[in-house]
């Protein structure tokens, strides 16, 4: 029976050290395998990154063009509302020429 006993000892043993390989065997994979995945991941992300980086430049650019283009039709809306200022003023002098014009006038007898 102690023969047995040390059998059975010895064959949990070995069944314990190959549990024990295989769970060490599968946490070295495991760590493989996350490391894998997170350089891919990175490298994912940096191209990510870049791609995101060169939108947003571009996007910067056209605001860029955006903001002249409005610069110089604001400056020409001043423009035009300052020429029509002038031309409103000048037509306004005629018309009070003119009305002070036809007041001074004296009506024709028939």
């Amino acid at each position: 029976m102690a023969r047995q006993v040390a059998e059975f000892s010895i064959e949990d043993q070995r069944r314990h050290d190959s549990g024990r390989l295989s769970l060490e065997g599968i946490g070295a994979d495991l760590g493989r395998t996350y490391a894998a995945s997170a350089k891919e991941l990175r490298e994912a992300l940096a191209v990510h990154l870049a791609t995101m980086q060169g939108q947003v430049a571009q996007i910067g650019e056209r605001i860029a063009e955006e903001s002249a283009q409005l610069h110089g039709m604001d400056q020409r809306l001043a423009a035009a509302l300052h020429e029509g200022s002038e031309k409103h003023d000048t037509l306004n002098s005629s018309v009070e020429t003119q009305l002070v014009g036809l007041r001074g006038a004296k009506p024709r007898s028939k």
